[in-house]
């Protein structure tokens, strides 16, 4: 049942994902692990160090830097 548990969910994100623009989905693979980092630190108490922080805060800083061009260039 594992295979059958993990491979729906993907099939079905791989078919919505042809119906999104490539700025959406891409948007979606930074939400997904920023939303487990979150959960282990503030629910679990996940030890963070300095240099996942500075990784976490610097994916997310791109992040921004990447909206505000495709804002700006609207």
């Amino acid at each position: 049942m594992a295979g059958i548990v993990t491979v729906v969910p993907l099939a079905l994100f791989t078919a919505g994902t042809k119906l999104l623009p490539m700025t959406t989905v891409g948007i979606l693979f930074l939400i997904t692990p920023t939303l487990q980092f979150l959960v282990g630190y503030v629910l679990y108490d996940e030890p963070v160090n300095f240099n996942q922080l500075l990784g976490f805060i610097g994916v997310w800083v791109g992040l921004v830097m990447y909206s505000y061009a495709l804002i700006k260039d609207k």
